[in-house]
């Protein structure tokens, strides 16, 4: 037995981990991570749809907005948020998928190592797909409809973390 194992006299040990204070190993254990609002299972779909909003829910031909995130190249997140332009944050970069064509938007405080978190992403999340780059203050018109028009959003340089948004993995 290991040292780890003979520590707790080979009885299984629980570990909490607590929503918004995962520790990197945490991640690393997921890999890439693609969190999807209203889930990807049809019994869970199902139970939503009785719910809620069809529209909280990802549409694989429709719109969706993602927020990129991570530490490092391995251990990278692609959460859906709300689809609106108050989404959007100068820190961080997206993917906003419009049906078939797909935007990948650079916030301007956003940091080169997030640009190549963003090309990784993108390559997982629809690899035969051609994204159009985006860079913050020269979106097109289609960007700002596909998210409802323009409106405010953060542009204050945040210090990036892990997610706060209620999510189960």
């Amino acid at each position: 037995m290991s040292s780890m194992a003979d520590s707790v006299k080979g009885r299984a040990v629980v570990g909490q981990v607590l929503e918004g204070r995962e520790p990197e190993l945490f991640f690393l254990v997921f890999k890439s991570l693609i969190i999807f609002k209203g889930g990807r299972s049809t019994a869970y779909k199902n139970s939503i749809l009785q719910k809620s909003n069809r529209t909280e829910q990802y549409q694989k031909d429709g719109a969706a907005l993602f927020r990129v995130q991570g530490l490092r190249p391995d251990c990278i997140q692609a959460i859906q948020v709300h689809l609106a332009a108050s989404s959007l944050n100068s820190s961080h970069c997206y993917i906003l998928q419009d049906g078939a064509s797909f935007f990948t938007w650079l916030g301007s405080l956003s940091s080169p190592s997030d640009h190549v978190l963003l090309d990784r992403m993108m390559d997982k999340l629809c690899p035969l797909k051609q994204s159009l780059l985006v860079r913050e203050g020269s979106e097109p018109d289609r960007f700002w409809t596909t998210l409802g028009g323009r409106s405010e959003y953060s542009k204050e340089k945040c210090v990036k973390g892990w997610p706060t948004d209620p999510h189960l993995y």
